[in-house]
């Protein structure tokens, strides 16, 4: 991965995992959602936001999709 910095010298890659470190620290036994690709963890988030679903329940059920698919 390329890190790129902004204008002021900060990671771009630091600023986009800061909430996920956070979340991380937060809540130490969840569902480990960030092994998802980039697009799948915005789904994540976006139900999450949108929708009230609880990150754990998002993460394991896409899980659940993609084994499923692959069976």
């Amino acid at each position: 991965m390329i890190e790129t910095e902004n204008e002021n010298g900060v990671k771009i890659t630091t600023l986009q995992n800061l909430e996920m470190d956070d979340y991380k620290k937060l809540n130490p036994n969840s569902f480990p959602f960030w092994v998802f690709p980039k697009v799948v963890q915005n789904i994540i988030n976006d139900g999450n936001k949108s929708l009230g679903f609880p990150i754990d329940f998002l993460s394991a059920s896409i899980f659940l999709l993609v084994v499923w698919l692959m069976d």
